[in-house]
């Protein structure tokens, strides 16, 4: 997965705190406007609008190549982790390529890898 809701907490973006706080700030700013727990979607298409406003801004208009070229070399923290477009082996701009990897444990999803975001370690099932 890219976003296990309420177990990251991905720091806010040195240059754009405000529009890219860290991932605990937002989900407390998501659940205070919204009265409900984001899911992947949500902060999906909050972190990727973010990103294409941004772009829009550094241009200054809405061209799309322009645009695409400054989101091409863009490399952002968000609330969903390391924002950078970079091609995989099914897309051509793959914006979110750092995956989570978690395990169950006593009922909560316990973050493993990446060790930056890491809540706790691998536990063997007996």
């Amino acid at each position: 997965s890219t976003y296990l809701p309420g177990t990251e907490n991905w720091p806010a973006d040195k240059t754009y705190p405000k529009l890219l706080p860290s991932t605990k700030d937002w989900e407390a700013k998501f659940d205070a406007d919204y009265h409900a727990a984001p899911d992947y979607d949500d902060i999906t298409c909050y972190a990727n609008a973010a990103m294409l406003l941004l772009a829009i801004q550094q241009v200054g208009a809405d061209d799309r190549e322009k645009v695409a070229d400054v989101l091409r070399h863009m490399d952002v923290m968000t609330p969903m982790g390391r924002g950078h477009f970079e091609p995989s082996e099914d897309t051509k701009q793959q914006a979110f390529a750092d995956l989570l990897i978690f395990q169950r444990q006593h009922g909560k999803n316990v973050i493993l890898y990446p060790p930056a975001a890491a809540t706790g370690k691998l536990v063997p099932v007996e």
